[in-house]
């Protein structure tokens, strides 16, 4: 039978191990959400984003293309990401845009549509297919044409245009 003093050092060895994990984790965790999922692969749907010239990726917007359409005031950028992502930054006038809540946004992005702005949706990066999904339901939902942005946040963050906070 163990001594009370060899259980105790045990229990405190394990307590401290424990520790070391969760803080691990929590390190883990906190380093995911500042850098953001942008490389991680994607959940549904799989392989790449299309690309411009490949049906789907008619509607894609290149970077340098949507910042020159931001420069000319003749954009509006439709933020696909979760309002944490969306907080922490975004482009500049960025509206955020959850699935299941784009029918809420029809009536404005037509307006803003007529009135000859261009919709142009985005997320975290080539990887992610939230703003393909978005531009989807948009134009599913009588809200043409959408674009979306490849490769999205992290290259527009990477070329260092502006964004707000």
């Amino acid at each position: 039978m163990k001594s009370r003093e060899e259980l105790l050092r045990n229990f405190k060895k394990g307590l401290y191990e424990g520790l070391i994990l969760v803080t691990i984790a929590l390190v883990g965790m906190g380093g995911y959400y500042l850098l953001g999922p942008a490389e991680l692969p994607p959940l549904s749907g799989g392989g790449d984003i299309p690309r411009q010239g490949t049906g789907a990726g008619e509607r894609a917007m290149a970077i340098d293309e949507a910042y020159r359409l931001y420069r000319e005031n003749a954009v509006v950028f439709l933020d696909a990401r979760d309002p944490w992502s969306y907080q922490q930054g975004r482009l500049p006038g960025a509206l955020n845009i959850q699935e299941g809540s784009e029918g809420e946004f029809v009536p404005l992005l037509s307006a803003l549509l007529a009135g000859g702005k261009r919709l142009v949706a985005y997320c975290s990066g080539k990887n992610c297919r939230s703003a393909l999904n978005l531009v989807q339901v948009l134009e599913g939902r009588g809200v043409k044409p959408v674009a979306y942005l490849v490769d999205g946040w992290g290259s527009w963050q990477a070329r260092g245009y502006p964004r707000e906070r």
